[in-house]
């Protein structure tokens, strides 16, 4: 189990860099963050990934996005960021939390690579670990 989470937090640091990211993180199925990524001091990682997983809540929640694979959420004003999220083997989803300056398409090519690595270390890895 701790190298599973060991994967999904190298996952989240490299989502975070390449997407240029304000944070990243890992959901499992029912909205609760797994792993972040982000520093806290300037942008408050667990706030906005609760504004996701409510924002979700609110539109269907996260069993619909589990069937889909994808959503995005982009703000084109005020103070919220907008967000991209992509599901993981119908069980965790990668959240990407991203500024108005950032680019959705560059935003979706990391979360949809690192959804796809994950994938495959998810079946062997998380045998009832996530259950």
């Amino acid at each position: 189990m701790q190298d599973f989470v060991q994967s999904l937090r190298a996952e989240c640091d490299r989502v975070g860099g390449e997407a240029h990211a304000q944070a990243v993180g890992i959901l499992d199925s029912s909205g609760q963050v797994v792993v972040e990524w982000g520093d806290d001091e300037y942008y408050a990682v667990s706030t906005q990934l609760d504004i996701i997983h409510s924002s979700m809540a609110a539109e269907g929640g996260l069993d619909d996005l589990l069937e889909v694979g994808e959503y995005s959420h982009v703000e084109s004003y005020g103070d919220r960021p907008s967000f991209y999220l992509v599901a993981v083997a119908k069980r965790l989803i990668v959240a990407v939390v991203y500024s108005d300056s950032g680019d959705l398409t560059h935003v979706r090519q990391a979360a949809r690579a690192a959804a796809d690595r994950l994938a495959l270390l998810f079946a062997p890895a998380a045998s009832g670990a996530l259950n």
